[in-house]
């Protein structure tokens, strides 16, 4: 139920009929601001059979103010929230088969490039500049074991830990603090480090581009603490549909803002990480990906969620994420498709000059699934690396491969990019 500032209970009233199902806000521009019949359709929406109710009250504002009145986050379960969520997991099943269906090498690289498409669009969400060059310093500072003061080397392990099927465990307040230290690790200025046990005790203040306050969360530790434990049992309530769950759930998280800096950073890595787990780790790790090619839809539907007009009403934030993902679902589909039917043609144009047991086939169907599978057409694939795939698949040795490198490009098919580590692509010629 939603109250006043006064903590009196709205009242209960009847509910009217033929209206198409809009935010409140507009139920109550179109009823002319008629109190009784807003809160009739309020009434009808959260004791509606099948609503689902969180237990959670998000800070909600009055345009630019904050809100004296607490609503309960409440989901009514619309038709297309099903319907969506059908669609979104029959696409996890595609990418699924897809993405199982790629050679070894080109799933390593749709991987890593996924990875770094993930971290680049969360940064850049938060205004936070970070290049494909830093994070594939990263990943090969992971990769090596050497990570430290290597900027995005705490990010990079915590995504990759999820693509090795480490799932994160939240159930008490230290869990929160430990993805966040362990995220984020030098990523966070001094002065935004968490002054309490562990979470923010200061108030703060969310601002737009254009300086407008948007969203004042809750003040001082204990308050916090309290959100986030209700929070913790609402994200691990089993009888709630888990896409519902999650988004909710992101929504409150977001709301709390528990941290000075790398709430946004944060919240997501944990939605990723969740979707990986439920649906497939390409849609879960393309989340960040789809949001800030949509941003402006992503933070229209915070508003629209926190603004006290909506009575707590999370059913659009809902719908909008998950036309996001599903969105997001649809790019990744097309792009593995169109990907693997390339790659196709091109391994047919290589067995048409090389046996298919040939060491130049090798060569050159890895190196073309490096170009293909990848968005950084100079790559960061050594020789050695490939040297060491043949070795491990007994394939071929040494000596084979470095001959068949010098070979293939003489005859211009290969074209080294770099002395000290030696490096080759595929020519442009062989896969356009």
């Amino acid at each position: 139920m939603c109250y006043n500032s006064k903590i009196e209970m709205i009242k209960y009233c009847p509910i009217g009929e033929n209206m198409t199902y809009i935010e409140l806000k507009k139920v109550a521009y179109k009823l002319h601001q008629n109190k009784e019949e807003i809160y009739k359709e309020y009434d009808k929406r959260i004791n509606s059979i099948g609503t689902i109710k969180t237990g959670l009250f998000p800070n909600l504002m009055n345009r630019n103010d904050p809100s004296k009145q607490k609503c309960e986050l409440f989901v009514v379960p619309l038709p297309e929230i099903y319907t969506t969520t059908e669609r979104i997991m029959k696409n996890s099943g595609v990418i699924e088969k897809l993405s199982n269906e790629l050679p070894p090498m080109a799933s390593m690289q749709f991987f890593f490039d996924t990875l770094t498409n993930e971290i680049i669009s969360t940064n850049e969400i938060e205004g936070i500049r970070s290049t494909r060059k830093e994070l594939k310093k990263a990943i090969n500072a992971v990769e090596n074991k050497k990570t430290k003061n290597v900027r995005l080397a705490s990010t990079v392990k915590m995504y990759m830990a999820t693509f090795d099927d480490r799932n994160i465990q939240i159930k008490k307040l230290s869990d929160i603090k430990s993805i966040y230290d362990r995220l984020l690790d030098n990523e966070i200025d001094k002065d935004d480090l968490s002054d309490g046990k562990y979470f923010r005790q200061d108030s703060v203040k969310i601002i737009n581009d254009s300086g407008t306050s948007i969203h004042y969360p809750p003040v001082g530790e204990d308050e916090i603490n309290n959100r986030l434990e209700k929070w913790i049992d609402f994200i691990n309530n089993k009888d709630i549909p888990f896409l519902i769950k999650s988004l909710v759930g992101h929504y409150y998280f977001e709301n709390t803002h528990p941290f000075y800096d790398g709430n946004g950073r944060t919240g997501r890595y944990i939605l990723s990480t969740y979707l990986s787990r439920k649906l497939d780790k390409f849609t879960g790790m393309s989340l960040s990906k789809i949001v800030n090619a949509k941003k402006s839809t992503y933070y229209e539907a915070f508003k629209l969620t926190g603004d006290a007009k909506n009575f707590g009403e999370a059913t659009f934030f809902v719908t909008e994420m998950l036309r996001l993902i599903e969105e997001g679902q649809q790019t990744i589909i097309e792009s593995l498709s169109n990907k693997r039917e390339k790659l196709v043609s091109v391994e047919k144009t290589i067995k048409s000059i090389y046996e298919p047991d040939s060491v130049e086939n090798f060569i050159l169907s890895q190196l073309a699934q490096v170009a293909l599978f990848s968005d950084d057409r100079l790559n960061d694939v050594k020789d050695m690396d490939i040297i060491e795939w043949a070795k491990k698949s007994n394939l071929f040795n040494t000596n084979s491969i470095k001959k068949g490198f010098i070979k293939l490009t003489e005859l211009g098919y290969l074209v080294q990019t770099s002395r000290k580590p030696l490096k080759h692509h595929i020519s442009i010629d062989f896969i356009e």
